[in-house]
């Protein structure tokens, strides 16, 4: 099992604790850092957030939350082994061949070190400032994947959809990899499991608790044993366990990785965290 790491610091734009912080990440045993995205908080909003009782989201809304693939760019070039990780970006936010140029030079200038981790979101307020519409984006999410798919294939792309459409189009540079950038998607439905069966390499099943893991999986096998992909395929990503348990119940349901969220304004603090947290997990 794989140890991920996102880090939670009021520093977290400050470019001297991020080059602390990029020093501290390399010494422990850490595969992986995971950076999520919001583009612009509302300071009151109705929509309910999924992974809270209260429906809120933790921090104040004028909280630093930096772009992340900068913020990775930044990490970047000052590791050499840590894999960079969306975990989550809000996909029908980004024109997806933008993105997709973004996320192919960043894995180009890390040396094949991304993940691509995306959701849907839950913030409709956030949507509306965009300018996209809130009801449509499992839609867009799913050709926005498609798109990413396309261009990152070998030589000139082509995409006919809904809401793009392109030919004879040169999107370079391409990712290290030619079967592209890995995708994770996250979500709690049935239909982000069939989303990420379809176009994802794996998904990060962000903030959902034991009960929930467990049906989601069951979910995701279903969807890709009915188009015909191997569940050997899929990469499986879940929060930190609370304890021993449930540990043993998530390497018993095969899953590959685990994100440590813990507070990092105190570095040497967070590195103790993450090492203790890497050894249990590690040893098993």
């Amino acid at each position: 099992m794989k140890v991920g790491v996102l880090p939670l610091s009021s520093h977290i734009a400050d470019p001297a604790w991020l080059t602390e912080f990029a020093a501290a990440v390399e010494r422990t045993a850490a595969e992986s850092v995971w950076m999520f995205e919001h583009v612009a908080l509302p300071s009151q909003y109705r929509s309910v957030y999924p992974f809270s009782p209260d429906g809120k989201m933790g921090g104040p809304a004028d909280a630093d939350l930096p772009d992340p693939l900068q913020w990775l760019q930044h990490l970047a070039a000052l590791t050499d082994r840590v894999r960079l990780a969306t975990g989550l970006m809000i996909l029908p936010l980004h024109h997806p061949l933008i993105l997709a140029k973004r996320l192919a030079t960043l894995d180009r200038l890390s040396r094949g070190r991304v993940i691509a981790g995306f959701g849907i979101g839950w913030l409709a307020e956030e949507y509306a400032a965009l300018g996209v519409p809130f009801t449509e984006r499992g839609r867009r999410a799913d050709e926005a994947l498609q798109v990413l798919r396309a261009a990152w294939a070998p030589g000139a792309s082509e995409f006919a959809g809904r809401y793009h459409s392109f030919r004879d189009l040169h999107v370079n540079p391409k990712p290290v990899d030619p079967a592209g950038v890995p995708i994770v998607l996250g979500g709690g439905s049935r239909a982000a499991m069939r989303r990420a069966a379809h176009w994802g390499d794996g998904v990060f099943l962000l903030g959902q608790d034991l009960a929930h893991i467990g049906g989601l999986l069951q979910m995701l096998y279903e969807e890709a044993d009915a188009i015909g992909r191997p569940r050997e395929q899929f990469e499986i990503t879940v929060d930190a366990p609370a304890d021993r348990r449930a540990a043993d119940r998530l390497r018993s349901w095969h899953v590959d990785r685990v994100v440590v969220a813990a507070p990092a304004d105190d570095l040497d603090t967070w590195e103790r965290t993450v090492d203790r947290r890497c050894q249990e997990l590690l040893e098993g």
